[in-house]
């Protein structure tokens, strides 16, 4: 009853791009890494807009070792990431090691990279998220979301604090698409290990 994501060290040649990209190809084998995981989604097959979302699970250890719970948009309305948002459900990085994260739970939105913004709270608690199952939750609607980490709500985020700014055009220039942007739109879901990566960093032995 449990879908387990399993990461190896192994080596393996594979696509430079992620098929969301236009010059994404299922043939192209141009990128060799030393680990393989998984990244599931639920694009083309089911997408929403408010509600919540549970996940209950027993994360990875150790350092280098990444698993998220994460949202992107069905459609790039307000343009290529981060435009059209992200909604992280949860994040943790090198459990049970020196250099462990908290549970993470967080907005990305505002301009083109560099320019943009990611905002989030942290929970903290004594349990150990690699040994026992827990429950992460989002509650989304239209104004507000808030994050929960077995029932203890931890953190609240509003429309008034996050926002879109894309170009609008030669007259108007930059500026904010709409005050719900972009979260008005129809999100899919996505649950993935990664190993290594900007927030771990690289793992050891």
């Amino acid at each position: 009853g449990n879908l387990d994501i399993i990461a190896k060290e192994e080596s393996f040649s594979g696509q430079a791009y992620f098929d969301d990209n236009p010059n994404y190809d299922i043939n192209d084998t141009s990128v060799t890494l030393p680990y393989t995981s998984a990244r599931i989604r639920t694009k083309g097959k089911f997408s929403f807009k408010y509600g919540r979302v549970d996940v209950r699970a027993q994360l990875p250890a150790g350092l280098g070792m990444w698993p998220a719970f994460w949202m992107l948009p069905e459609e790039w309305v307000y343009g290529g990431w981060p435009l059209s948002g992200e909604i992280d459900i949860m994040e943790a990085a090198n459990l049970n090691t020196d250099r462990a994260f908290p549970i993470l739970g967080t907005l990305q939105y505002g301009s083109t990279w560099p320019n943009y913004v990611p905002k989030g709270g942290d929970y903290e608690s004594s349990s150990r998220y690699h040994e026992e199952f827990h429950l992460y939750t989002i509650e989304w609607e239209a104004d507000e979301m808030r994050w929960f980490v077995d029932g203890h709500h931890y953190h609240t985020q509003r429309s008034e604090g996050w926002y879109n700014y894309i170009w609008q055009g030669q007259d108007e220039g930059f500026g904010v698409a709409n005050p719900r942007a972009p979260f008005d739109q129809e999100f899919h879901l996505i649950i993935n290990a990664a190993v290594g990566g900007g927030l771990p960093g690289a793992p050891d032995t």
